[in-house]
């Protein structure tokens, strides 16, 4: 599974994800950011288990779902002033947003 590229960059956004989260008020670290967690992992989870499964087209439906719940959970933890402003924001976009595209073309 080294080769999968997807899955390194699913992992470092995790990361990142997790640095983000610990700078949350701590009213939103078991709230917004609780669901954000519980999203990047399953989005882990559903890539392992594209990569094994012979049939991909209904993981691939759960994946988009996965990512398109994670996009706008941090648009809405950017809108509230909870994510950090200028690189650490585009790195994020740059691994979650523009990530996902070869998935989504390939169904």
């Amino acid at each position: 599974m080294e080769d999968l590229i997807i899955l390194q960059k699913t992992y470092d956004m995790i990361g990142y994800g997790y640095q983000a989260l610990a700078q949350f008020p701590k009213s939103e670290k078991y709230a917004l950011g609780t669901d954000m967690k519980k999203c990047m992992h399953s989005i882990l989870e559903y890539i392992i288990v594209a990569h094994k499964k012979y049939y991909k087209k209904t993981t691939l439906q759960e994946l988009d779902v996965e990512v398109a719940k994670l996009k706008t959970y941090i648009r809405l933890a950017k809108d509230l002033g909870f994510l950090l402003k200028g690189a650490c924001l585009r790195a994020a976009k740059q691994k979650t947003l523009l990530l996902w595209k070869p998935i989504i073309a390939a169904r």
